[in-house]
């Protein structure tokens, strides 16, 4: 690799070329080490040219939803016989809910709604806290407590999705 060539890629709309740029030209010695540091930069620029997106400088859309990559936060707080949602209408979104047992009894979280067949938490012992991630899109979902016949002693809520 050259250096015309390195520069001619950086004025290609390139990123990150000033660095390859500098290894590819700090390269002395005999033709095996000039080999050698030409190929690293090679293969370098060829990694930094994919991670450097859209040809045309434009975003590149890689299917990933933020949401997806770091959910919103619910706590849910379970007692015997009760639910409580830090909120009870929510956007459409990936969501965290914390499901924390602050009473003294087993109990974990189910939520069913659109799109969301009975996705379910660990069961925790009280004191105990657990996660449960769920994507949720419009309409209302019922969560509920399985363990037993909590469920029909009242650990059961509603949420709004809009």
């Amino acid at each position: 690799m050259t250096r015309r060539s390195l520069r001619d890629a950086w004025e290609s709309n390139y990123c990150c070329l000033p660095y390859l740029e500098e290894v590819a030209m700090k390269s002395t010695g005999d033709n095996g080490t000039t080999r050698i540091v030409a190929v690293a930069a090679a293969t370098a620029l060829a990694t930094v040219l994919v991670a450097c997106g859209a040809e045309d400088g434009s975003a590149v859309d890689y299917g990933v939803s933020p949401t997806a990559v770091n959910p919103a936060r619910v706590t849910v707080e379970e007692t015997e016989f009760s639910i409580a949602l830090s909120s009870a209408a929510l956007s459409p979104g990936t969501y965290t809910f914390v499901v924390q047992n602050n009473g003294n009894s087993t109990h974990d979280l189910v939520i069913e709604g659109p799109g969301v067949n009975s996705a379910r938490s660990e069961t925790v012992d009280g004191g105990e806290t657990t996660e449960l991630t769920v994507a949720l899109q419009p309409g209302t979902y019922e969560l509920w407590c399985s363990v037993g016949s909590h469920r029909e002693f009242g650990m059961s809520t509603m949420l709004m999705v809009s």
